[in-house]
């Protein structure tokens, strides 16, 4: 019986400490000219990381779909050789995944009401957006092209 409780209690302390943790997601987008880059982290006790990068989006010249090249890791230390998987999105494969998400909708009851109380937890503590428009200098010969570059950055801090 000693044993039970003791293990019922250690449990209980680990759902409070889980549900008593904040999770910190890191959003930053950079764009310029044809190279996009995204990367996610989320972030727990600033000990335990996991990062989402996803360097390339394009176009498919082919058909009218999108390629997306990304690899993911946890922790500080990038692999020496990361692993990429490329995927490539067809307008069928968002338009399953629309059909799931309202499969969901419909299946799940007050859906709304739960993801406003998850919204009301959630608060956004850095706002970027940096762009850079140009035509370039004179000196390099590049007159007439256009410079841009955009990066949006989003720091969201959620108790789960």
């Amino acid at each position: 019986m000693f044993w039970l409780w003791l293990t019922l209690s250690i449990l209980l302390v680990l759902f409070i400490i889980i549900i008593l943790t904040k999770l910190t997601i890191i959003v930053n987008y950079y764009h310029h000219n044809d190279n996009d880059d995204l990367m996610i982290e989320f972030r727990v006790w600033f000990v335990i990381k996991y990062k989402i990068n996803v360097p390339l989006i394009k176009i498919d010249d082919d058909s009218p779909s999108v390629v997306v090249k990304s690899h993911s890791h946890m922790g500080d230390s990038d692999p020496e050789n990361p692993e990429h998987k490329v995927n490539q999105i067809t307008n069928k494969d968002v338009t399953a995944s629309l059909k799931k998400t309202k499969e969901i909708l419909e299946k799940v009851f007050n859906l709304h009401v739960i993801v406003r109380k998850f919204f009301r937890k959630v608060t956004v503590k850095k706002l970027e957006w940096d762009s850079l428009v140009g035509l370039g200098d004179a000196a390099d010969g590049s007159s007439g092209a256009r410079k841009t570059r955009k990066r949006f950055t989003i720091n969201a801090k959620t108790p789960i």
